[in-house]
């Protein structure tokens, strides 16, 4: 999948690229949070939306393509100009 951030239609949308010929939208959601998404991260189950406008980092459950569903707004004070994510894992 391409998971493609719509600045001016504050907007996630999943697209299937399995045939690259032929690429199809599978699902998206809009809300104010995404007001002028500019970044994605994708890990897991799981995107991550920076919005500049609404000043927020969006979190989106996309293991239903067709289906994705907002579970968390973060505010973050001032305006986000980039986005990046960094884990590890630890076994004991």
């Amino acid at each position: 999948y391409a998971y493609v951030a719509s600045n001016n239609a504050d907007r996630l949308t999943i697209i299937d690229i399995l045939a690259p010929a032929n690429p199809t939208i599978v699902g998206s959601v809009n809300d104010v949070s995404l007001d002028s998404a500019f970044g994605v991260y994708v890990s897991g189950n799981y995107a991550y939306v920076a919005s500049t406008y609404s000043d927020s980092l969006t979190v989106i459950d996309i293991s239903v393509p067709a289906n994705p569903t907002i579970k968390h707004d973060l505010s973050i004070p001032k305006f986000i100009s980039s986005l990046s994510l960094s884990y590890f894992w630890s076994v004991l």
